[in-house]
């Protein structure tokens, strides 16, 4: 098994499939918020539009936020050690 960066097998798997569920649970939270007003104020479907928009965007920048940038191979190195 691959180890990740913290050097706990499968970590990594772990901490990417929580942001798969948390980006759904974000969906499914602004949504149901949005059904709830819709219904209360008489605005169907309006209101669940918007709150699946902003559990959309509220997502995305947490998963942007969480997940770090690929990195970089050290071009210092020589990596051909034949000369």
């Amino acid at each position: 098994m691959a180890t990740s960066r913290s050097g706990i097998p499968g970590h990594d798997f772990a901490r990417y499939a929580g942001l798969g569920i948390q980006f759904a649970g974000a969906l499914v939270v602004f949504g149901a918020i949005g059904w709830w007003l819709d219904r209360k104020l008489g605005t169907e479907p309006w209101l669940m539009i918007v709150g699946i928009f902003a559990g959309f965007f509220g997502g995305m920048i947490s998963i942007v936020k969480q997940v770090p940038p690929p990195s970089q191979p050290d071009k210092t190195k020589d990596t051909n050690t034949e000369r």
